[in-house]
């Protein structure tokens, strides 16, 4: 679990670097901001830091002098996000969210350990404070990599907020029927650039299945008004999100969770095996998802049947035919979502999608 020293709300008295974020990298500020005694930190040193367009990374290697440090790790990664902007898609301050409010009360592993963390508001940037697991832990090596680890890492997830009441403050949470559809037409709106672009990539009965689809009464989205059976989801599970254990036997743990919300667990399911083409995914999704089902109820789920189970991958599977779609009109490049399209294609055909909508 977290540890007891995370902080998650209001920064603490100490120092602060000039956009109001507590200079980490001074013992006294990470002292202060882990509820420590100034003499508790011995020295902070920054081994590396990266920068994107949207946040900042900074590596810290930290050695602790006192008792009540006893158990905090010594490698760490402060991830910087910048201001909030009205109007803005909020990935970024959301992920922040995530580490401020559940992660310090979900399973670690899966979920890395935060220390503290701070949602960006309009007048000053987020962050977030975690173990550095570089050393333990790495992406997936290679494309045969053994994905039951990491199914079992989205089953302890599931399980730890299974039909949560909390789940109706998360984002994209409590929809209606109304919103549902609102939203899934905004799609369809981009499906005319859509089949302009993909060409020839998208065969003649390719894009009669998105005609029908988007034709349809949309029950495999408007299963999110029925509350049942819905959890925490990752909302990004594709295998870069997964870290695997650079020696045998270890733990997998989720990272980036820019889009968690509330849905089915089988959303994360469908989402991982989108990536792999129909004959792998053919021979992997059942033994997986049978795997997932048997760790839930390990887990103490009760009351969610295989069927239903499987019904939900299914309709999940139909709702990966948005992924490629969203791909091309955020602009991403032809092979992010191009492979995704055919994949979509074949586990629709396979999965009967006609007889779910």
């Amino acid at each position: 679990m977290a540890s007891p020293h995370a902080h998650t709300g209001i920064d603490p008295p100490g120092i602060t670097t000039a956009d109001g974020v507590p200079d980490l990298t001074a013992p006294g500020g990470l002292a202060e901001t882990l509820g420590l005694a100034r003499g508790d930190v011995a020295s902070v040193h920054v081994e590396s830091t990266g920068a994107s367009e949207r946040t900042s990374l900074t590596f810290l290697e930290v050695a602790y002098a006192g008792a009540a440090a006893a158990g905090l790790p010594g490698r760490l990664v402060l991830k910087r996000t910048p201001p909030a902007v009205p109007g803005a898609r909020p990935a970024r301050a959301q992920e922040a969210g995530f580490y401020a409010r559940l992660a310090a009360s979900l399973p670690s592993p899966p979920v890395v350990r935060c220390l503290a963390a701070r949602v960006p508001s309009p007048a000053s940037p987020g962050w977030f404070l975690m173990e550095d697991l570089r050393a333990t832990h790495a992406p997936a090596p290679d494309d045969e990599i053994d994905l039951g680890p990491a199914v079992d890492a989205l089953a302890r997830v599931h399980a730890a907020r299974w039909e949560a009441g909390e789940r109706f403050t998360w984002p994209r949470s409590n929809p209606t029927e109304e919103s549902v559809r609102a939203a899934v037409h905004r799609l369809a709106s981009h499906l005319p650039v859509f089949f302009d672009t993909a060409g020839d990539a998208l065969t003649a009965d390719g894009r009669k299945v998105y005609e029908r689809v988007f034709a349809s009464t949309l029950r495999p989205w408007l299963r999110m008004v029925d509350g049942r059976a819905q959890t925490l989801i990752h909302g990004d599970a594709h295998i870069g999100n997964f870290l695997f254990p650079r020696e045998p036997g270890g733990s997998v743990y989720l990272v980036d969770w820019a889009l968690w919300q509330a849905d089915v667990g089988a959303r994360d399911l469908a989402f991982l095996l989108l990536r792999w083409p129909p004959d792998r995914r053919r021979r992997m999704e059942e033994p997986l998802l049978r795997r997932y089902h048997g760790r839930l109820e390990a887990l103490g789920v009760r009351g969610y049947g295989w069927d239903e189970l499987w019904t939900d991958y299914r309709q999940c599977c139909v709702r990966n035919l948005t992924v490629p779609l969203m791909r091309q009109a955020r602009g991403r490049s032809d092979r992010s979502w191009r492979e995704l399209l055919d994949n979509a294609i074949a586990a629709f055909v396979e999965l009967d999608g006609d007889a779910l909508l």
